[in-house]
């Protein structure tokens, strides 16, 4: 693919096949946009069916995970529709990455049906397909985790970092130097879209390593002290905390062991979504999952195994709030 083409993306309409069945692009006028929200710090929507699984409980029922996350959308939003909900966050003007987390292959990892209800959200504010780009670091990740690689005219493009390579100037920042992704450089806006994992050495992976981590060319030079300064120094650069526009945590399942990589024994059915703009309280959150299912299981606490030393870091260079006090959990329900 051309650099020309990676940055003129066709806009046109017309009925497009989108990667993994992501719908037919209509031809009728993109939305009035409405008008922004701000989204208080700290506030964050779960919403938690029984019915967002199969029943074998493999991976999450499509149309049941749309309707959680319009209705999430709404309460975090205060819209009365859906549409005006994602348009107040997003607008046919965009370029939108979706930044999945593939790491926990093949068994935690984002899955393709949050992914596609996503990106029926963003054409309802009038994004094109052909101006969404799915991406993750690892394109082997991605085809195990049931994605299929796309990077061409016509619909949703499905790709990997380096596919469209990185920045040619190193950045130098206080965890160390690194490039960031073509992909996230090109793009006007991001939904990331992690999940609750614990991590060997981070204590925890939600928000801010799926970002910080998965948009570089070197994540392993900075994993050293437990990912700590290198998480939040990351996630406060510009082209991260800049673009992204939402965080659709993928909770239909979650880990409390084992992590990053994937161990079924450790997996746990959660039947979530978890919505909010705010990477640390969601971090703080899921690390207080992990923890409950830690307990359970009479595992120590991450504080005492691997303490997610990098959520106050983040927290420190004002990227939100890890303050129990001023986390606001809302509970959405369908």
């Amino acid at each position: 693919m051309s650099e020309i083409k990676r940055r003129d993306f066709i806009i046109g309409g017309g009925a497009l096949a989108a990667g993994l069945g992501g719908g037919a692009l209509g031809l009728l006028p993109a939305p009035a946009a409405e008008a922004a929200v701000k989204i208080t710090k700290g506030h964050v929507v779960q919403i938690q069916d029984a019915g967002m699984t199969d029943s074998k409980g493999t991976r999450p029922v499509e149309a049941v995970a749309a309707k959680m996350l319009g209705r999430a959308l709404l309460e975090l939003t205060g819209k009365k529709k859906p549409a005006d909900a994602w348009s107040s966050l997003f607008s046919a003007k965009d370029m939108v990455g979706v930044k999945i987390n593939c790491l926990g292959k093949p068994c935690l990892s984002t899955t393709p049906e949050v992914v596609n209800a996503i990106i029926e959200g963003l054409k309802s504010a009038g994004v094109k397909e052909d101006r969404i780009v799915v991406f993750d670091h690892f394109g082997s990740h991605m085809t195990m985790s049931r994605y299929k690689l796309k990077d061409k005219e016509g619909g949703v493009r499905y790709v990997h970092n380096k596919q469209w390579g990185f920045e040619e100037e190193w950045r130098t920042l206080p965890a160390g130097k690194t490039k960031f992704s073509q992909v996230l450089l090109k793009v006007d806006k991001v939904v990331s879209v992690p999940v609750i994992k614990d991590h060997a050495l981070s204590g925890v992976t939600c928000a801010l390593k799926n970002m910080a981590f998965g948009t570089i060319i070197n994540p392993s030079a900075h994993h050293r002290n437990g990912c700590d300064p290198g998480i939040a120094n990351i996630y406060n650069q510009g082209p991260i905390k800049e673009k992204v526009a939402l965080i659709v945590c993928d909770g239909a399942f979650m880990q409390y062991d084992g992590g990053p990589q994937c161990k079924p024994a450790a997996r746990v059915t959660h039947n979530s979504l978890y919505l909010t703009t705010d990477p640390v309280a969601l971090d703080k959150l899921a690390w207080e999952l992990i923890d409950e299912h830690r307990k359970a299981k009479r595992l120590p606490p991450l504080h005492k195994a691997r303490n997610p030393v990098h959520v106050a870091t983040a927290a420190g260079l004002g990227l939100g709030t890890d303050d129990r006090a001023k986390i606001k959990v809302i509970k959405a329900k369908l």
